[in-house]
């Protein structure tokens, strides 16, 4: 559907030209396809030495693992440690009234270097009830478990570690929250969020459960890096070689979320109360 089936490498390179880097197959699953952005007319005219631009492609599976589950997992470890911190202080002034609040990350350092009950220990249960150091303990604990989990490679994937932090904080089996977190998954990315363009295949007939255009994931390489067939690539570590084609109605649709994505200005959350202030002027 979305392939160009007249796709032929003796071509003239075109915006829209699907890639392949070199000996791909060795590669990250971030680092592999890519679909080239830059305009007809500037590839034409590039010099040996002209940057084209393309978006990585990557499979939706991966997409899941590597993207969405670091991001989701990223988002429950800052709540993790923003909550814990929160009630560390409210505990302390409850202990101490002249105590002085604590950032995350300055709770997250004291705790690295000690344990859950030592940092407890400082509360007197004499001005602390004894129900809310247990509750921080377990905070700390969670938090301290967070710590370890997030801290993963960029290049590992992150859904494991994201269904155990859930799982432990919900108290739930790992299977049932593997089922729970692969099922919100599907339902956020069935709505093809500004970051991503859908794409059911790279080549003609391909059997596939499908592609993900990373609009916000930018790649840049030499006009004369990019080859026609894959045995020319493979001889040039940055290298790359076309494989196919968009159909000019996909072309024309990634290039145009492409560019709605960074032209977008963001303005400032004051400007909202303002306009709502000003109409409830009105009349």
């Amino acid at each position: 559907m979305e392939i160009d089936r007249s796709f032929t490498s003796s071509a003239p390179a075109r915006q829209g030209d699907l890639i392949a880097r070199a000996n791909f197959e060795q590669r990250h699953c971030f680092d592999r396809f890519g679909v080239i952005v830059t305009a007809d007319c500037d590839m034409e005219r590039a010099r040996p030495d002209h940057q084209l631009t393309f978006l990585r492609i990557v499979p939706v599976a991966e997409y899941v693992m590597h993207i969405w589950c670091r991001r989701k997992l990223h988002d429950l470890t800052a709540r993790l440690r923003n909550d814990t911190a929160s009630l560390f202080n409210r505990l302390s002034q409850e202990n101490e009234p002249t105590w002085s609040s604590m950032t995350s990350d300055q709770l997250a350092d004291w705790l690295s270097s000690s344990s859950a009950q030592e940092i407890c220990d400082t509360l007197s249960s004499n001005k602390v009830r004894k129900s809310d150091i247990e509750k921080l303990s377990i905070r700390l604990g969670e938090k301290q478990f967070a710590g370890t989990t997030a801290n993963i490679s960029p290049s590992a994937p992150a859904l494991d570690p994201f269904i155990y932090l859930r799982a432990r904080k919900k108290k739930v089996e790992i299977a049932k929250m593997r089922d729970d977190v692969l099922q919100q998954a599907k339902n956020e990315l069935s709505k093809e969020s500004d970051e991503i363009f859908f794409l059911s295949r790279l080549v003609p007939d391909e059997q596939s459960e499908g592609y993900y255009v990373m609009l916000d994931h930018i790649g840049t390489l030499r006009r004369d890096q990019l080859f026609d067939y894959k045995s020319e690539a493979d001889l040039t570590p940055e290298g790359a070689h076309r494989f196919g084609r968009l159909q000019n109605t996909f072309k024309y649709a990634v290039v145009q979320r492409f560019a709605f994505l960074f032209q977008r200005i963001g303005l400032p959350d004051e400007r909202i109360d303002l306009h709502k202030s000003a109409l409830q002027k009105i009349g």
